[in-house]
């Protein structure tokens, strides 16, 4: 691995961790220096990512069940971001491409597409227990 690509992990590495630590120390709940969703403030309705620092702040504390009641969508994709993000991190390590069929599938897009706009609905409705 070249001394570029090296120095670019470290940064992206040390950028993520100070994030979380941001995200474990403050609630942006609590604190109004967290930037607000311009679509909500715009339209009054949830985007997909609505809740999602909210959910971040509940999953550092282990709080899985809050992190659901703030956004959904983002705690059923961590588990795929965790998988996307070895794959990269082991395709670095081994020097060549590694994927899993599935997450890497040409359809994956158009699926994945179709979920956030589906939850992007749902959530505005008052459909338990989208209706918070």
């Amino acid at each position: 691995m070249s001394v570029r690509k090296t120095i670019y992990i470290a940064c992206a590495v040390a950028g993520f961790l100070a994030m979380c630590m941001v995200y474990y120390l403050f609630n942006p709940s609590e604190h109004s220096f967290f930037p607000k969703c311009p679509f909500r403030v715009l339209t009054g309705f949830d985007c997909p990512g609505c809740g999602s620092q909210r959910a971040a702040h509940a999953l550092l504390h282990a709080d899985v069940v809050g992190a659901i009641g703030h956004n959904l969508l983002l705690v059923i994709s961590m588990p795929l971001l965790v998988v996307h993000w070895g794959y990269k991190i082991a395709s670095l390590i081994k020097k060549q491409k590694l994927q899993w069929p599935l997450l890497y599938h040409r359809a994956t897009p158009k699926v994945v597409f179709v979920i956030v706009v589906a939850f992007w609905i749902i959530r505005n409705t008052t459909i338990y227990p989208f209706n918070n």
